[in-house]
């Protein structure tokens, strides 16, 4: 099924955003790479601030999936496949099986 005018131009638009942020995010991952453990830890403590970034993830998925609605090309089924990752990827932080904790909790002295 060949791809509509309407379909091409918000592959193109998604692709336009998308594109620079998988090029750019990695690379200041990799320069800041001797920090990375350090961050995580940091940011894995913090059970508020992971679930944020879970239902930001999730909302953007959402987004994706429904204004791209398009598997006509490889770069629409990227963009869709991007979509539900994200999706999918923001609603594991958030779920209630996420609650699961790595370390035990703080003991508070009294």
């Amino acid at each position: 099924m060949p791809a509509t005018s309407e379909a091409g131009a918000r592959t193109r638009a998604f692709a336009r955003v998308i594109g620079p942020y998988l090029v750019i995010v990695p690379a200041i991952i990799a320069m800041r790479a001797p920090n990375t453990g350090t961050i995580l830890t940091a940011f894995f403590e913090n059970e508020a601030l992971v679930w944020l970034t879970g239902g930001l993830l999730w909302f953007v998925g959402l987004l994706i999936i429904a204004h791209h609605q398009y598997w006509s090309s490889l770069s629409a089924v990227l963009i869709s496949l991007f979509g539900w990752f994200l999706a999918l990827r923001g609603l594991t932080p958030t779920s209630p099986a996420a609650r699961v904790t790595i370390h035990p909790p703080l003991s508070r002295s009294t």
